[in-house]
């Protein structure tokens, strides 16, 4: 693999080899061989790799390759604007996801990353399984109470590569549910607060209405989605000292409530 520039490293919290897996089979020929130099050609896409069974493209390669992909189709959004995926930079926190016993026993537990665009008053929560977590730095555990079982729901859809739930009742009403316990899971996170990077897949977006005491705002959009990555946007310092402040408080207008010493926006 070539050297990549120092601006394109990525400092990775997560990063879904299933999705990938799943996306690069359907970006790449199928006609490969298993030697020689190959030329992948796809709509938009132009890749010569070096190919035989001791040198397959490493996982940055294939990321690499689906991102250009998705992006060269138009399919990635903004947060603002999500398409059938969407990406960004964001601050946020993350930790594990209390299902509160609505996945299997054996099962790995869900992970969760939210944050809070405060322009546009925007609550983003990711969801994903915490077997694709690859670094720990900053970890802590969040829940969105009586509102878990469409969360959960939704968010196993997008681990399961669906784009909804196989059973699911008025749409609406299950988009008022998500977007609620995307606005509590995100209050209920703790610092650290970091600056990360993300391609997500999108599940659901819509309006966040009459929870003020978790947005600190009358009406707030929230977007749903299943990350392909996230990624730190600044490598981890072990001399920076993290607020010890336990709340995530709004009103949006002033990002500075609720963030304790060493933390910012």
């Amino acid at each position: 693999m070539p050297f990549r520039r120092v601006s394109d490293i990525r400092w990775y919290l997560y990063r879904s080899s299933a999705k990938l897996d799943m996306l690069y089979e359907q970006v790449v020929s199928k006609k490969s061989t298993l030697s020689g130099s190959v030329a992948l050609e796809v709509p938009f896409v132009k890749a010569t790799l070096s190919r035989d069974r001791s040198d397959e493209p490493s996982d940055e390669e294939r990321l690499d390759i689906v991102e250009r992909e998705l992006r060269e189709r138009g399919l990635v959004g903004t947060l603002q604007e999500p398409s059938e995926y969407f990406a960004g930079e964001i601050t946020m926190r993350w930790g594990l996801f209390d299902d509160q016993g609505r996945r299997a026993d054996d099962a790995s537990p869900l992970v969760f990353f939210g944050g809070v665009d405060q322009a546009d008053a925007i609550f983003v929560g990711l969801g994903g399984s915490s077997r694709h977590v690859i670094g720990y730095h900053g970890a802590t555990s969040t829940h969105s109470r009586s509102t878990t079982h469409a969360i959960v729901k939704w968010m196993l859809a997008g681990l399961n590569g669906l784009d909804r739930p196989q059973q699911w009742g008025d749409l609406e009403g299950e988009r008022q549910m998500v977007m609620s316990g995307v606005a509590i899971a995100v209050h209920n996170l703790r610092p650290p607060t970091q600056r990360m990077k993300f391609l997500a897949k999108t599940l659901l977006r819509g309006d966040i209405l009459g929870h003020e005491h978790f947005t600190g705002v009358p009406r707030a959009s929230g977007v749903l989605g299943t990350p392909l990555y996230v990624s730190l946007v600044e490598p981890p310092s072990e001399e920076r000292r993290w607020g010890l402040d336990d709340q995530w408080r709004l009103p949006l207008a002033d990002p500075t409530i609720g963030l304790g010493e060493g933390d910012s926006l």
